[in-house]
């Protein structure tokens, strides 16, 4: 059969090949018989789905038919640089590879904990990138969110605490027992009923019988005021927070007087202004407003007017 010019092959026998694939890495294989049987997996391991397998008669066979081959193969490894499009496996393959024995110093001393801030710092990104409605720059955030993602998954499969299909079995699993108005027996007129079928599902799945067990399962990671107003919708459904909305008023306004006269004496001011920050998420969720989204705009608008400012003062000077 036909070989690349420039291929770089080894000639090594099965039986080596399939006992320390590993070590193999980095070069295009010519394996002669007698073929063991683990052949196709070790294969893929080392190669992935997009290597090129070839029998001695130069008819390509996949990776799964190579054992039945009756002399020798060639395994060809796919080469990254030369593609044009590529796959959700080429991500698992080229991390792989990074994190390998002859990879990037860097992505091999990652651990789950190093790269935490990480997978935030993107996740705000891909926000940044939807807000300003940047078709390419979503493409691009949506990768950076999906390689977090990966590499999770490939760290936790390296130490063996879950595989890949683990992750896939536990999404796909979520996403049929929580729609019941799909997959099962329940109905939903609207987006709102949707969402009530997720919500009594989620609590049914994760046995949360009461508000405060319900509470607690919001996340302490998240940004302070989407977390005190996942909080506070919980709470106001579970009855503890009224949802009348002249008291949440009156409620708030008390709250922020009492936060104006002591804030500059330290006396219990900090404990104060959260119990005002609080009650004034509550009294935003009566108006459907987001507290998080709509302190991040007006910020945002407030940048843009002193970026405006400086330069009607240069415009003025000039």
């Amino acid at each position: 059969m036909k070989i690349e010019e420039n291929a770089v092959f080894l000639t090594v026998p099965c039986a080596d090949f399939c006992e320390s694939p590993d070590r193999y890495s980095g070069f295009d294989l010519k394996i002669t018989p007698p073929f063991d049987d683990r052949l196709a997996e070790v294969a893929d391991k080392l190669f992935g789905k997009a290597a090129n397998v070839f029998d001695d008669g130069g008819r390509k066979i996949s990776v799964g038919q190579a054992s039945e081959a009756t002399r020798w193969i060639y395994i060809k490894q796919p080469v990254f640089l030369e593609k044009k499009s590529f796959s959700y496996n080429d991500v698992i393959e080229i991390l792989s590879a990074l994190r390998g024995e002859n990879g990037c110093p860097w992505d091999k001393a990652q651990t789950h904990e190093s790269i935490r801030s990480n997978l935030i710092e993107e996740a705000y990104e891909l926000v940044d990138a939807i807000d300003q409605g940047d078709k390419d720059k979503i493409i691009e955030e949506t990768g950076d969110v999906l390689l977090q993602a990966v590499f999770h998954m490939t760290i936790a499969k390296e130490e063996g605490e879950f595989d890949f299909s683990d992750v896939y079995d536990a999404l796909c699993k979520k996403l049929i027992t929580r729609h019941t108005h799909i997959f099962g027996e329940d109905k939903a007129r609207s987006s709102e009923e949707a969402l009530k079928n997720w919500e009594k599902n989620k609590l049914r799945e994760k046995s949360i019988t009461s508000v405060a067990q319900n509470l607690k399962e919001v996340p302490k990671g998240m940004p302070s005021l989407l977390r005190a107003y996942k909080v506070v919708k919980r709470a106001a459904k579970g009855g503890l927070i009224s949802s009348e909305r002249n008291s949440a008023f009156e409620e708030a306004l008390k709250k922020l007087r009492e936060t104006a006269d002591v804030c500059f004496e330290g006396k219990d001011a900090e404990n104060l202004a959260g119990e005002t920050l609080f009650n004034l998420v509550n009294l935003l969720r009566l108006a459907d407003i987001e507290p998080e989204a709509a302190l991040n705009k007006f910020t945002e608008k407030f940048v843009e007017k002193a970026v405006q400012a400086e330069v009607r003062t240069r415009t003025e000077n000039d």
